[in-house]
Parts: C-alpha cells; sequence; structure tokens
C-alpha cells in the first residue's frame, strides 16, 4: 500500500488495530500516520461500514421509514438512531444507488410499466419517470424538468444501458 499523503511505499504497517479493527499504517517518509479508512466518506464515522452499508442497503431496499430502520438494526444488536440513518443515507445512498443498478443490470425482465409522476424536490416540481418489470422489481428511475419527448428518449436510453 501505498501513502495515502505523499504516494511513497516506504511504509510501516502497525501490529494494533484502530478501535473497529482497520490496519493502521505509519509513512517513513512524510510521518503520517493513517488507517485504511482514511481519505474515504467512512474516515469520521464511529461504526464498521458494514454497518453503516446494512443501514443504508435496508432503508433502500425495504423502502421503509427510518424508524423501522433503526428496529431492524436493533433487532442485530447494533443501537443506533434515526437522525444517524438519516446522516448515513445523504453520505451513502448515491454509491448504493449506483452499485444496485449495476447489479439490476440484465436481471430484469424485458417488459416494463412505466409511470410518470409530477413531485416537489427541495422545493421544486419535477417529474419522476420511473420502469417496472412485471416482477415488480425497478429498472430505472429518471428525474426531469420537464416532460417531453427528449425527457422520455433520455429516461428510456438511461433504463436501456441499465438492462443490457
Amino acid at each position: 500500500m501505498d501513502c495515502r499523503y505523499c504516494s511513497s511505499n516506504h511504509i510501516k504497517t502497525f501490529k494494533n488495530k484502530t478501535n473497529l479493527g482497520y490496519l493502521q499504517y505509519f509513512c517513513k517518509d512524510c510521518c503520517h500516520q493513517y488507517n485504511e479508512r482514511t481519505g474515504t466518506k467512512f474516515n469520521f464515522i464511529e461504526f464498521p461500514n458494514e454497518v453503516v452499508m446494512l443501514a443504508v442497503y435496508c432503508y433502500y431496499k425495504f423502502k421503509v421509514d427510518l424508524d423501522n430502520v433503526v428496529e431492524l438494526m436493533a433487532l442485530r444488536g447494533i443501537y443506533i438512531s434515526h437522525q444517524t440513518v438519516h446522516n448515513w443515507v445523504q453520505i451513502f445512498g448515491v454509491d448504493l444507488g449506483i452499485k444496485l443498478r449495476e447489479h439490476r443490470k440484465g436481471k430484469v425482465s424485458k417488459k416494463w410499466h412505466v409511470d410518470a409522476t409530477y413531485v416537489k424536490i427541495v422545493g421544486n416540481w419535477c417529474y419522476l419517470n420511473r420502469a417496472i418489470d412485471r416482477e415488480g422489481n425497478l429498472v430505472d428511475a429518471y428525474l426531469s424538468d420537464t416532460r417531453g419527448q427528449k425527457a422520455a428518449e433520455n429516461f428510456f436510453k438511461q433504463a436501456l444501458v441499465t438492462t443490457t
């Protein structure tokens, strides 16, 4: 592993791990100490990466509110607040969405039901286009300021990329 600060390969790995179990390193050239999570979105999170991603995954996968995610996590012995889950969803939701989209690739059926809904997001009205296959799996979603031919074409192009 190269140093995250100076890209040197003169690295010493400490025997002791962090409180969360991550390896710690020391760069002999620039004298910086860091761990596996340094420089990532997980850097200042006080829970293991797996716990964070499980909470965010439950929120999106099961379409439940924050309190239900807190309850699901408590069943696994992990006690967090709904505000913590909300913060994690804001930080990691987009990344998880991209991974879930990649996971859906080629796994949805060829026939879809398409719906366009007018929704208010952060004070602005826009169109939310969704495609769902016959098993109820989300094919893709697309947000647009306008409802027209161009927006529909963009939505279907994006949905085709997701499915093929």
